[in-house]
């Protein structure tokens, strides 16, 4: 409210805008209270027996607060999946990040993240040989991965591109290359890749990463081409229903 006024803004005038906008029915002492902190904090300023203005570090603080709000709500209107198209866009977003994720893993992993890495791989193979759900294991791998390539700029982004959110359409692949018979070359194609690290050869672990992500997206480029192609978002909000194990 401050930040889009042109004038001060008593503690009068700013109960009325919480009442009739935002449904928040405060008294005017409570408003004068909050108003009272605000200066506290440094974020307002009183300008006489007019009202408050923000501060130059209170504009600086809102604006920072609406551009990550802004950036949020790209990031989860970019992230909801349904189309084959946006699925294979995000699977290419992917192939670029996890290649160098790969690489830097491989400069800089444990003793610990190898180990972790080998139970996710082993947790990931017994899931697909006995029917259940390999779709958390697999999605564990990657992001143990991130975790051992020790960079927390790769980590954040790595983040937007496996939120919980995105789960169903994890699964949703899982349902495609099941349906190819291809779903035991994730485990597969993710020993390759933990070698490749465990062996400290950053460009054959870049490149087993670029292979696997290449293998699936040419998976779903070949779905896309058939008859299933249409009833992909209802899938994928089918399986958003199916619990995570």
């Amino acid at each position: 409210m401050l930040h889009r006024a042109d004038e001060p803004v008593g503690a009068r005038v700013a109960r009325r805008v919480l009442v009739e906008e935002f449904g928040r029915d405060l008294s005017e002492a409570s408003v004068s209270r909050v108003l009272l902190r605000l200066d506290g904090l440094g974020l307002t300023e009183a300008v006489g027996r007019k009202g408050r203005i923000l501060s130059p570090r209170g504009r600086r603080h809102v604006s920072s607060t609406l551009s990550s709000r802004h950036r949020h709500e790209q990031f989860t209107r970019a992230l909801d999946l349904r189309s084959v198209q946006e699925i294979l866009d995000w699977l290419r977003a992917r192939r670029a990040l996890e290649t160098e994720i790969a690489s830097l893993a491989a400069q800089r992993v444990s003793t610990d993240d190898l180990a972790s890495l080998q139970a996710a791989l082993d947790e990931h193979r017994s899931c697909i040989l006995r029917g259940a759900d390999p779709t958390p294991a697999g999605m564990y791998f990657h992001q143990l991965l991130v975790e051992a390539a020790k960079s927390p700029l790769f980590e954040a982004l790595a983040g937007s591109l496996h939120s919980p959110a995105l789960a169903s359409v994890e699964r949703a692949l899982d349902v495609i290359t099941g349906g190819h018979g291809t779903i035991g070359h994730s485990p597969d194609e993710h020993a390759i890749v933990l070698e490749a690290v465990r062996n400290r050869d950053a460009d054959a672990a870049s490149g087993a990463m670029h292979s696997h992500l290449s293998r699936l997206i040419g998976e779903v480029e070949e779905f896309s081409m058939g008859s299933m192609a249409q009833v992909l978002p209802n899938l994928i909000a089918a399986l958003h229903q199916v619990p995570q194990s």
